[in-house]
């Protein structure tokens, strides 16, 4: 008999499945390839059995089925099944999933990449009877009763409150239907649906913005490009113009601003013709859009700048639209309590911050180099550059002597901070009258022992990285050859080279090579969006517009103590291996000792350029200095007896502070003419591009 019955099983005598669609119910059972036969699970206690007359989920061969006694009634053939047999249950079979009955009759064919129940809520983990399913990209919603009440066909589906769906397909049309499959709005809308009161919906027809209620009855005209909230305020945008609505979606004021933020004090700074301005809370103007900006800085003051023709000044207005402090300082900044840190006007040498109270009184004089707040009521304040900092009051008192490296608050996680002071190699807290807490302990073993490790490591990584490296990397839809060329630790130039009719071609960028704690990751930090190109034509997928063109995600770094190597690219080792007819790499190596040698004649300030690095632009010959950031800093003339450094502008008629000194370079000066002799570098944080430069005499 177990021979026959064998026989009939392989031989697979079963009745034919009727087709299967995602509108009907399958009566049929679940094809099974043959197999050997399977050993039920060991019988449970008769007091177990005996409490579950209907079956128990096992596992065989790593595949769940359900069975009772001895006998395995759904065979275990599914990559996941529920704990408790059901009528309605969700099978996961060959990486896809259905549904199941607890005869295993197949309700849902196994064709989705998901299905799940969706809750009423999280925390009650209570079911709605709907289940979501997921096939690629669409997603749609079906019953418990095997229905689909919305076809997997949207590629957007979010769902409301109210447990309806905004579905439609992103770029085309949009939709509301209930969960039941109840049409709310048609297919016809431009954006998602979104319920935003209790019988209001908003959308987008011809682009613009409108509401209307369950039953399609426009609430608000299809009238504005924006309408948003800003801090608990409504403002909408119409015909370009901002103005503020109610709560009801009720215009109060015009469209008449070109840009509206409220401030976290009520208050809304307004723009008009690129003026800006303020709004009290009654959204009447209380200061005049007259300034080239506005920003808080204390709850009761703002900061303001005008452009005078020569550099910008600040000054500072209260919020009742009174001037605190005249518009003749460099700049502004709150201080502890009331108090305001106003820096000097001056031209002839860095300025120096002066403390000043709610009334516009001067407290102290302009002694300050660097000042910072700590909290609320209290700032680290120090006398020179590389001075250390005491910590100050809201009256502007100095509590402590000027013996920290740092100040800076902590949070308690009870609402308030304590304050951190690192002092050589200890660090503890104070209180706030200054004094030092008992916590102060010193930190130098364990810090100086970490940091010395990681430096380590680091400079061996980037020893051993600085170089050129080849590589093929996929851009847009292609291939390319690129070449990597590290220079130091915080500058490198990525080129990527193409044909155009028969000629090479290359496209290259700044970066900074930045490696991840682990040590075992290379980031590119783009430095600048322009492309250096140097064809006429490039490939669509050079577009000086994407700045992601060359970030290109992570380089992995094979090993961190021994042999470093960036994946997938190739060292250029020597000369001896450049067989290439890149030009442009030839034209590197030309540029690195010009680079070398105009480090070597900068002379840095106090408060100035910090650790210069230079890169020269193969193709362009423009010089890039490298230290806080990246910017421009002129270009290089090659001649037959060396170089001429030719100045990105000459020092003209506005604000600026001394950065360093270029010494004993050949230059190329205002007027045309070759000299030789030191040039002030200047440096203005107002401008795009802030570097200026004068001659010394």
């Amino acid at each position: 008999m177990k021979n026959i019955f064998w026989i009939l099983l392989l031989f697979g005598i079963t009745a034919p499945l009727s087709a299967q669609t995602e509108e009907e119910v399958i009566d049929a059972v679940i094809e099974e390839e043959p197999m050997r036969p399977i050993a039920a699970p060991k019988p449970r206690s008769a007091k177990k059995q005996s409490s579950n007359t209907r079956g128990y989920r096992g596992q065989s061969g790593g595949r769940y089925g359900f069975y009772l006694g001895q006998e395995w009634f759904i065979p275990p053939v599914y990559d996941a099944l529920p704990k408790e047999l059901s009528d309605f249950m969700v099978a996961k079979k060959d990486k896809k999933y259905g549904i199941i009955d607890s005869k295993n009759r197949v309700l849902i064919p196994f064709a989705y990449d998901k299905i799940y129940a969706v809750l009423k809520s999280w925390e009650s983990r209570e079911q709605t009877g709907y289940f979501k399913a997921e096939k690629g990209k669409l997603q749609g919603l079906l019953s418990k009763d095997g229905k689909f009440t919305i076809p997997v066909v949207y590629d957007y589906f979010q769902r409301d409150k109210d447990f309806n769906y905004s579905v439609g397909n992103k770029g085309k049309t949009y939709g509301l239907t209930a969960q039941d499959g109840t049409e709310i709005f048609p297919l016809i809308y431009e954006s998602p649906i979104s319920r935003v009161s209790e019988d209001r919906y908003r959308t987008e027809k011809n682009g613009l913005i409108g509401m209307m209620n369950r039953e399609g009855k426009e609430l608000l005209p299809f009238v504005y490009e924006e309408i948003t909230s800003d801090k608990g305020r409504m403002k909408y945008k119409r015909n370009g113009q901002w103005g503020f609505m109610d709560e009801e979606y009720h215009e109060i004021t015009p469209p008449q601003y070109d840009y509206l933020a409220v401030q976290n004090n009520g208050m809304t700074v307004s723009s008009k013709n690129d003026k800006q301005g303020v709004l009290n809370s009654a959204l009447e103007v209380v200061i005049p859009a007259e300034y080239e900006r506005l920003k808080i800085i204390h709850p009761r003051y703002f900061r303001g700048r005008k452009d005078e023709g020569n550099g910008y000044t600040y000054g500072v207005i209260d919020t009742f639209g009174t001037v605190v402090l005249p518009f003749e300082f460099r700049e502004i900044k709150r201080g502890p309590g009331d108090m305001i840190f106003a820096q000097e006007g001056v031209l002839e040498r860095i300025p120096l911050y002066g403390v000043f109270d709610e009334k516009g009184k001067a407290v102290t004089p302009y002694i300050y180099r660097s000042v910072g707040l700590v909290g609320a009521d209290f700032a680290a304040v120090k006398l020179t550059a590389d001075g250390k900092y005491a910590l100050m009051d809201s009256k502007g008192k100095i509590l402590t002597e000027y013996l920290y490296d740092r100040i800076k608050k902590k949070s308690t996680g009870r609402g308030d901070y304590v304050l951190v002071a690192e002092r050589g190699d200890f660090i503890g807290t104070l209180r706030p009258d200054g004094t030092e807490n008992d916590d102060f302990k010193s930190t130098a073993p364990q810090r100086n022992q970490a940091r010395a490790r990681e430096q380590d490591r680091e400079q061996n990584v980037f020893r051993q990285l600085t170089g050129e490296w080849y590589g093929m990397q996929k851009i847009g839809q292609k291939e390319y050859l690129v070449n990597i060329s590290i220079l130091s630790n915080t500058t490198g130039i990525r080129t990527v080279y193409f044909l155009e009719k028969d000629k090479e071609c290359s496209v290259e960028q700044y970066f900074s090579p930045a490696l991840l704690s682990t040590m075992s990751t290379l980031l590119f930090k783009i430095n600048s969006r322009e492309l250096n190109v140097k064809c006429d034509n490039p490939p669509a997928d050079f577009n000086t517009r994407n700045d992601n063109l060359f970030r290109g995600g992570t380089l992995n770094l094979a090993g961190k103590f021994g042999k470093v190597s960036i994946k997938d690219f190739m060292r250029k080792e020597s000369d001896a291996n450049t067989t290439d007819s890149y030009e442009t790499l030839r034209f590197i190596r030309q540029m690195r000792p010009i680079a070398d040698d105009l480090q070597s004649k900068v002379e840095t300030r106090p408060g100035g350029i910090s650790n210069p690095q230079f890169v020269i632009s193969p193709t362009t010959r423009e010089v890039k200095l490298v230290s806080y950031g990246t910017d421009d800093f002129g270009k290089i003339e090659l001649q037959d007896d060396g170089y001429i450094f030719v100045p990105r502008k000459w020092v003209g008629s506005h604000n600026y502070s001394l950065s360093g000194i270029l010494r004993n370079v050949r230059y190329r000066a205002a007027d045309g003419k070759i000299k030789t002799g030191d040039l002030d570098i200047c440096f203005d944080a107002m401008q795009s591009k802030p570097f200026f430069f004068k001659e010394l005499k």
